[in-house]
C-alpha cells in the first residue's frame, strides 16, 4: 500500500519565499490534498528549485521512499509532442525506466501560463493600473511561446499597484487563481490533477 503523494516542484526560490512557495501550491491543489488527508494519506508539495534539482530530487525520493507516490512537476520550457516522460527524456536526456505516465507532469510551456488562464484573478491581484488586454486571448494557454507568455506578463503588470511580475509573488497568484479555469484552458493541469486522483483512490 502506497501510504503518500510528495510532489516535486521547479521553483521556490530560497528560505522564506521556498516556503510560501509550497504553501501557494498547496492552496492551489487543495483539492487533491485534502482528498488525501480523507484517506489518512501523506501529502508533501516539495519545491525542489530548479529544473534539474527537481529531477534529482525526484529520483533519489523513487528509490529511496518507494512506499510514497512520487510525483515530478517541471515546466516543459516549450511546446510538447508525445507524453510528458517522452518529452522530458527526449529534451533532457533524464532516465526514462523511473518514470511512469503517472508520476511524470508538466507546466506547458511554464508556470506562468497557469496565471494567463484567470486573468479575472490575476487582475484582481495586481490591482489599478493593471493592463488585461495585453494578456494572449487564446484559449489554449499551452499554445502561448513562453517568451510570450513572460513578456505579456511583464508588459500587463508594469504600471500596475503591486508593480512588475516578480517569481517572490507566484505564491500570491497561485493562491487566488482558480484550478478549474486553468483546467479548462490547459490540458496538462487538468492531466495533473486526474491523475493525482486517480492515484489516491487507488491507492
Amino acid at each position: 500500500m502506497r501510504k503518500g503523494i510528495h510532489v516535486f516542484v521547479e521553483g521556490g526560490g530560497e528560505g522564506p519565499v521556498r516556503a510560501a512557495f509550497r504553501e501557494g501550491f498547496n492552496t492551489f491543489l487543495g483539492e487533491l490534498r485534502d482528498r488525501a488527508r480523507r484517506k489518512h494519506m501523506e501529502w508533501n508539495v516539495i519545491p525542489a528549485g530548479s529544473r534539474n534539482d527537481a529531477y534529482q530530487a525526484f529520483r533519489a525520493a523513487c528509490r529511496q521512499r518507494p512506499h510514497i507516490i512520487n510525483i515530478l512537476l517541471v515546466d516543459a520550457e516549450g511546446a510538447v509532442v508525445g507524453s510528458p516522460k517522452d518529452h522530458v527524456c527526449n529534451s533532457d536526456g533524464w532516465d526514462s525506466s523511473i518514470f511512469d505516465d503517472d508520476t511524470c507532469h508538466l507546466m506547458v510551456q511554464l508556470m506562468e501560463a497557469w496565471f494567463l488562464a484567470d486573468v479575472e484573478r490575476l487582475a484582481g491581484y495586481y490591482g489599478s493600473g493593471f493592463r488585461p488586454n495585453l494578456i494572449p486571448h487564446n484559449q489554449d494557454v499551452e499554445q502561448i511561446d513562453k517568451q510570450r507568455v513572460d513578456s505579456a506578463l511583464t508588459e500587463a503588470c508594469r504600471h500596475a499597484r503591486r508593480g512588475p511580475y516578480q517569481k517572490a509573488q507566484a505564491h500570491f497568484i497561485l493562491e487566488r487563481i482558480r484550478p478549474e479555469e486553468v483546467r479548462k484552458r490547459a490540458k496538462h493541469c487538468d492531466r495533473l490533477f486526474e491523475s493525482l486522483a486517480r492515484l489516491v483512490d487507488n491507492a
